[in-house]
């Protein structure tokens, strides 16, 4: 900076010379022989705010100019093709009144001293025309800088210095004063009415920009100049905007440019980052995981669950609050999922503001552990889950003790289409199997002020594991011509290193019509496949030896459907016959067909079109439900063609459901065997209501 400011003294300096050197020219000189063909100045024209003048001596320009500050003014001359377009500018009459001219061709600059008065200026074309023009300079008084804020920035008590600011390399993070309110409460399990408390969680606020302020706000010059004891470890620009560059510390001094004396002190601490968000001393105090398999949804509070939580640290990268505002976070936050007594995963959850200034291409929020990679480790295995198709993505990645970085996921990775939740098997890489790290888990937002989720249910670095077999979600269906369905297996055991399954056609299924998509198990029937019975095969990818068979009957006749399992096959259908939704639904539980009242009477679903037979005449169905505080619980009603059903053994005519564990009712329909209806299973109470089973079994119970 002292480099910088003498450059720009040598460089004023020089222009000042070359200013006088053009004020001293003697415009008759300059013109004295002038060339035969040479067009002269007819008239220059000087754009000023003033509307009345006519640039004449009786009539001039008029101009105010505060002390110690200059202003440019545009000026043209004409005719364009003049040879000569310069101008001589003085003080007409009057020495002493500290106003100096710098001349750019088609702009004067007129800068007046502090101590500056008005004066009538002269310009004189050079070319000995005889074009004069005169401008009136108007002085206003000086009004000095007194005083110099800065916001945002913590007062500092030490001595000599103003404000404090201690950072991260690779933040905006304040952590002069510790953490966010949100933060302890966080940590002390004092949110959702008493989660378990997180451990290892990190959630300072950001400071954007450190907002200075000039006093008095129409200070007539209120530039300022920065300056650093030690360069290079922070930037600040005199708007208040700063970035760390190393780590380190320094003084930050920023001055009034005009009253230099007028400055407050910022001391600032950038602390070292193996990588944005962790910091180099949080890492090197950290011992290596006591794990290598973090399974967060069993063992509940126990100490062998706790310590699988305890291997990971919980980062929030950009908190959208800053110091002073606590209540300004918007659903940024980590925690543990579920309740004191029954932790389960860890959930990432960003909202950040437009106004935040958070990123969109960063991470909102990560969890890491430090890590060393067994020589013989051939996966990192990560059971994920989200809340939103859009505007969530994930990253994982490691982080070798020396800052090197390798990404085990294809970049950042996004989610399907609505709630979801699996298993990704990501490669671990050669060239870092046998070093010491931090296995980083990174989430963040696509797009402001929209909530994303990141929900980490069990993580592990595996060796070989083969598959020993498949499973399939179901064994056997029963389906028409020109109908479609999904195949779904699963490999044994789950956390095969290769969980990949090839789903084709068996022998006897090549030429009927039937085609099956290989990677993701969908099976047409053509309209023209013969009724008969057809085996599906899925082939485990890591061993093709290792199979399961699916039988798919094609019928033309009546098919009748008894089970529904879980929502998919509840809301997508069985064999094609599925439960419709009438009324509200909140979509975001994910484990089963969701029914809540909002606004409306009534919420159920809808099978229509049922024929009641003597052999499954039983209709059984399992809900649970999500309570949270100050809602009620459902009160679920059967009823066939409009009529209520009362369930059987109940009491009333309702079925009162008031747990997180599935309840189940049964309700005997042999009134309507033989009829073809309308069964409804609703609820006029409540919300996040969940079935998850619908069946039809049984005979009738009655005597």
């Amino acid at each position: 900076m002292k480099k910088f400011r003498a450059l720009l003294v040598m460089c004023t300096v020089f222009v000042v010379m070359l200013t006088a050197c053009k004020n001293d020219k003697d415009p008759a000189k300059t013109s004295s022989n002038p060339p035969a063909d040479a067009v002269p100045v007819e008239s220059i024209i000087v754009s000023t705010d003033d509307e009345n003048g006519e640039g004449t001596r009786e009539n001039p320009y008029a101009v105010t100019v505060a002390q110690g500050t200059s202003i440019e003014i545009p000026y043209a001359v004409q005719p364009r093709n003049a040879t000569d377009k310069s101008f001589q500018w003085s003080v007409e009459g009057t020495d002493g009144s500290g106003i100096s001219f710098e001349d750019n061709d088609s702009k004067l600059v007129i800068s007046v001293a502090k101590e500056g008065t008005a004066a009538l200026v002269k310009g004189t074309a050079k070319d000995g025309s005889g074009v004069d023009v005169y401008i009136q300079v108007n002085v206003g008084a000086y009004n000095p800088v007194t005083n110099l804020t800065a916001s945002g920035l913590m007062e500092s008590s030490e001595e000599g210095v103003d404000y404090v600011l201690v950072t991260a390399l690779g933040t905006k993070w304040d952590m002069s004063g510790g953490l966010l309110a949100r933060g302890q409460e966080l940590m002390d399990g004092e949110i959702f009415g008493g989660l378990q408390a997180p451990r290892n969680l990190i959630y300072y606020p950001n400071l954007q920009n450190m907002g200075f302020t000039v006093e008095p706000a129409d200070a007539t010059n209120p530039a300022l100049l920065v300056s650093y004891s030690n360069e290079g470890v922070i930037r600040v620009e005199s708007n208040g905007t700063w970035t760390a560059l190393k780590a380190g510390e320094t003084i930050v001094t920023v001055s009034s440019y005009t009253e230099p004396d007028v400055a407050i002190k910022i001391k600032a601490v950038v602390k070292d980052t193996l990588y944005a968000g962790i910091l180099l001393e949080d890492y090197q105090n950290a011992p290596l995981a006591a794990n290598s398999s973090w399974d967060l949804d069993a063992d509940h509070a126990t100490e062998k669950q706790l310590s699988r939580y305890g291997d990971w640290h919980l980062v929030m990268m950009h908190s959208n609050s800053v110091r002073g505002e606590e209540s300004s976070d918007n659903n940024q936050k980590i925690f543990y999922m579920g309740s004191g007594d029954r932790p389960y995963g860890v959930c990432l959850e960003n909202n950040v503001g437009a106004e935040s200034g958070g990123s969109l291409t960063e991470a909102a929020s990560m969890m890491w552990a430090k890590v060393s990679i067994p020589e013989g480790g051939v996966t990192f295995n990560i059971k994920i889950g989200n809340n939103d198709k859009v505007h969530g993505q994930y990253r994982v990645l490691f982080v070798e003790n020396d800052g090197k970085i390798t990404v085990l996921t294809n970049d950042w990775v996004g989610f399907a289409t609505g709630p979801s939740e699996s298993v990704q098997k990501l490669p671990l890489p050669a060239e870092i199997k046998g070093k010491t790290g931090a296995v980083v888990v990174e989430h963040r937002v696509t797009e402001y002020d929209n909530n994303a989720e990141l929900q980490i249910k069990a993580i592990s670095i595996e060796g070989q594991v083969d598959v020993t077999g498949i499973t399939l979600e179901k064994a056997v269906g029963e389906y028409r011509p020109g109908q479609s369905f999904f195949l779904k297996g699963t490999v044994t055991p789950e956390n095969a290193t290769d969980d990949g399954i090839t789903y084709d056609l068996g022998k006897d299924a090549q030429k009927s019509g039937i085609t099956v998509d290989a990677h993701t198990g969908e099976v047409k029937i053509d309209e023209k496949t013969a009724p008969g019975k057809y085996e599906l095969v899925a082939v485990s990818n890591a061993n093709e030896s290792i199979t399961a068979t699916y039988t798919l009957t094609v019928t033309t006749e009546e098919i009748e459907i008894n089970v529904w399992d879980g929502k998919s096959e509840i809301l997508n259908g069985v064999s094609d016959v599925k439960w419709v939704i009438d009324g509200s639904t909140d979509d975001g539980v994910g484990e089963g067909a969701d029914l809540k009242i909002d606004g409306n009477e009534w919420s159920a679903l809808v099978l229509d079109g049922r024929k009641i037979k003597e052999t499954s005449c039983i209709l059984t169905f399992g809900a649970r439900v999500f309570h949270r505080d100050g809602e009620t619980y459902p009160r679920f009603y059967v009823k066939v063609d409009g009529q209520v059903v009362s369930g059987i053994d109940q009491k009333q005519d309702y079925f009162y459901v008031d747990t997180d564990e599935t309840q189940y009712c049964s309700y005997d329909l042999s009134e309507w065997i033989g009829k073809t209806v309308k069964v409804e299973i609703g609820i006029t109470q409540g919300t996040h209501a969940v079935v998850q089973h619908i069946s039809f079994k049984g005979t009738s119970t009655a005597a």
